[in-house]
């Protein structure tokens, strides 16, 4: 209940040029502040008690370029660029405002409140598009014939390593990061006509060439399994806690 509405101011300057006949060249640049958005506030000095609050405030900076070759011959393409950088002083809602340190001697220590990457912050990416069709004297078999492909690329996505029991960071938050990620996507379609009714059939397919893009790793590691010297300790763990025989029926 003590929760408030999260606010973005967005200042955006944009161009937009026509290299040539065929080809247009738009690029412009971002700056978003964002403020009151949802983070962990320690309550008092106790660093293991805290409440939801909107304390939470960043920063999005950014820059686009599009280069696009209008539709021409029935061929047209795109190819868009983002370089993009977030930063906030807690990466989720459930990180710390301010992360409190317990000295040597017992002391709790407040920190400078600093800033780090959002969970979303991704720092390049890169769209390619390239839609055709055949044009209107092609062959009867040809004619109405169009698709197109999508291939999506950008750098990998941050997260924070901690120890093996999971509740210390090893290093800053969201200091490490997830490996790039890539995607294309096809489309081809056929246009029929019958008398007064036109038709169209198409095939999509996502992901075409099958690839698994890492999206979560385990935070103790930084892989996607556990490593056989954690499997292994797992394994005996358990049979510590219960070395008697198997039953067998």
């Amino acid at each position: 209940p003590q929760l408030g509405f999260e606010t973005a101011t967005q200042y955006e300057l944009r161009a937009r040029v026509r290299a040539s006949r065929r080809v247009a060249v738009q690029f412009g640049a971002y700056v978003k502040r964002i403020d009151g958005l949802v983070a962990s506030v320690p309550v008092g000095l106790d660093p293991d008690s805290a409440i939801f609050g909107n304390a939470d405030y960043g920063t999005v900076r950014g820059f686009d370029l599009t280069i696009e070759r209008e539709a021409f011959d029935g061929v047209g393409v795109r190819l868009s660029y983002v370089l993009q950088d977030a930063r906030a002083t807690a990466t989720d809602a459930l990180d710390f405002y301010r992360r409190f340190r317990i000295s040597t001697v017992g002391d709790t220590i407040i920190p400078a409140v600093v800033d780090f990457p959002l969970d979303y912050d991704q720092r390049h990416a890169i769209i390619g598009v390239v839609q055709g069709e055949t044009p209107a004297g092609a062959p009867a078999w040809l004619r109405g014939i169009g698709g197109g492909v999508i291939a999506r690329w950008g750098s990998g996505l941050p997260y924070s390593l901690t120890n093996a029991t999971g509740d210390s960071l090893i290093g800053l938050p969201n200091s490490a990061r997830l490996p790039s990620q890539f995607q294309l996507d096809a489309r081809l379609a056929k246009r029929f006509v019958m008398g007064r009714l036109s038709f169209r059939a198409y095939v999509d397919v996502r992901n075409l060439t099958n690839r698994r893009n890492v999206v979560a790793v385990r935070r103790d590691n930084g892989s996607v399994a556990a490593t056989n010297q954690q499997i292994e300790a797992a394994a005996q763990q358990a049979y510590a806690a219960h070395p008697e025989a198997i039953p067998y029926e």
